[in-house]
């Protein structure tokens, strides 16, 4: 190890023995990816250094940003968002939304999905999610398909960001299933602004006219 490498260590834990700091940096080497964390535990499960002081998380880190072992992460990426265009003609662009769960007497707990048509407004198809509040992909799925049936394949397709069209668990969306059925069909996505239900008014007010 260079000789920088070693100042950086005495100097990083310089109340821990050098035994210790060699362990870590062995650990950090064979397992490139385990970080602070990971590290300590490992340490910890060691049964060598099970009953010994050990480095703190932040102290870890510290010493591997010393000796260039941190990791290099990638910047995240949202999806790739269309721009928005003119509309000017039918089946340029569809809105598709689900209303929130409502009962219907004599059929139960029901949440309406609704596809429209924004410019010539025509609701492309309804279809009600029975006994759920969110309905799943293959809900979806199938409003999709009768809509397809019956008024062929819309340019671009609106949703929101519910779990099935968005992948909300990571900064760095991968697309979904719904979403890459929908490209591989050759139509586009396009995703609300987050938490602004009113860049879907078209298929609220088409649900909202269903209720009445």
């Amino acid at each position: 190890m260079p000789q920088f490498a070693y100042l950086c260590l005495t100097i990083t834990l310089s109340t821990f023995p050098n035994e210790v700091k060699e362990a870590i940096l062995h650990l950090r080497r064979l397992h490139p990816g385990w970080g602070p964390a990971t590290l300590r535990i490992a340490l910890r499960t060691n049964e060598r250094w099970r009953n010994q002081l050990l480095p703190s998380q932040a102290r870890i880190a510290t010493l591997l940003k010393h000796t260039g072992l941190t990791c290099r992460y990638q910047p995240y990426h949202d999806l790739i968002q269309l721009p928005q265009v003119p509309l000017t003609s039918s089946h340029q662009e569809w809105q598709m939304d689900a209303q929130g769960i409502m009962r219907v007497e004599g059929v139960g707990q029901v949440s309406l999905i609704s596809v429209i048509d924004v410019v010539s407004r025509l609701k492309v198809e309804s279809y009600p999610g029975m006994e759920t509040k969110n309905p799943g992909l293959p809900d979806y799925q199938l409003t999709l398909r009768r809509a397809f049936l019956t008024n062929g394949l819309p340019e671009t397709l609106t949703l929101d960001h519910g779990t099935v069209f968005y992948d909300n668990t990571t900064p760095s969306p991968f697309p979904t299933r719904l979403h890459l059925w929908l490209l591989a069909l050759g139509i586009q996505v396009r995703f609300t602004s987050k938490r602004c239900p009113t860049d879907h008014a078209s298929a609220v007010s088409a649900v909202m006219a269903s209720l009445a």
